[in-house]
């Protein structure tokens, strides 16, 4: 099964992002910006997702945000579309994630520098 990235960052937008959304409770974090990548197994038969996620200045990624962001991906979306990782964005090498155009991320280029 293919979907597209955008199906993951409207569950960024709409959960984590806003001055509505999950993360005003229960100590849940902002997700400011995120960066979703698509990388083949070595096998190449299948795909991980790997989300990259921009915190708010002078945060770093918690365990209870990395667990509310994947229990969101699955109940909006599927299992399939849950992030096999989630990482905090180097905001100090990467400022901004890359963009293809408006507020659309790229999922491509990033790939050749995963392990």
């Amino acid at each position: 099964m293919r979907f597209g990235s955008a199906e993951i960052y409207d569950v960024l937008d709409t959960c984590f992002s806003g001055p509505v959304s999950i993360s005003n409770n229960h100590g849940i974090q902002r997700i400011v910006d995120g960066l979703v990548v698509g990388q083949m197994t070595e096998d190449k038969k299948d795909e991980r997702v790997v989300l990259f996620v921009k915190l708010d200045p002078g945060e770093n990624l918690t365990q209870e945000t990395v667990l509310a962001i994947k229990q969101e991906i699955r109940v909006r979306r599927s299992a399939r579309h849950v992030p096999c990782s989630v990482s905090h964005l180097n905001v100090f090498r990467y400022p901004t994630p890359p963009y293809q155009g408006p507020s659309k991320g790229v999922g491509g280029p990033p790939t050749r520098g995963l392990p």
